[in-house]
């Protein structure tokens, strides 16, 4: 991040969807860290019932915080989202990482009910509710 490269949420939520439906999405989700176990998000999110359903990027500079990523919701749509905020005051961290943990939660059937705890899906056998070209995916957006 650079204080002269400014990005707005919307620009972010295209570049997320863009790449979301590209060719190379698999391998660039796997760049993400995954909330209680890699990299900047290790302490972040660490119950099991998010664990593998989110992949997200932090970014922090003097006055400017963010999260931007993707979330697998329990009827196993995937959302784009990005969080940032300027001038942030005091720990900002769970208020992103609640909203994430909501949308993971999230199910468009009202007879759905949360899932239970469960231990991470290997990558190879997880299977994307995505269209059947990868040209068709489409990456639903959370916000402005």
């Amino acid at each position: 991040l650079s204080r002269f490269n400014r990005v707005k949420p919307v620009q972010m939520i295209s570049l997320l969807g863009a790449m979301y439906r590209g060719p190379e999405y698999d391998s660039y989700e796997d760049s993400f860290p995954i909330p209680g176990q890699d990299g900047a998000m290790r302490k972040r999110m660490k119950t099991l019932k998010t664990r593998g359903n989110i992949h997200a990027k932090t970014g922090y500079i003097k006055g400017v915080t963010c999260l931007s990523g993707y979330i697998t919701s329990q009827d196993t749509e995937t959302f784009a989202f990005t969080v940032l905020v300027n001038n942030p005051q005091g720990d900002v961290k769970e208020v992103m990482d609640k909203a994430c943990t909501i949308v993971s939660k999230f199910s468009r059937d009202p007879q759905q009910k949360p899932a239970e705890p469960t231990t991470p899906t290997p990558k190879a056998t997880k299977t994307p509710k995505v269209e059947s070209t990868p040209k068709s995916r489409k990456a639903t957006s959370v916000g402005n």
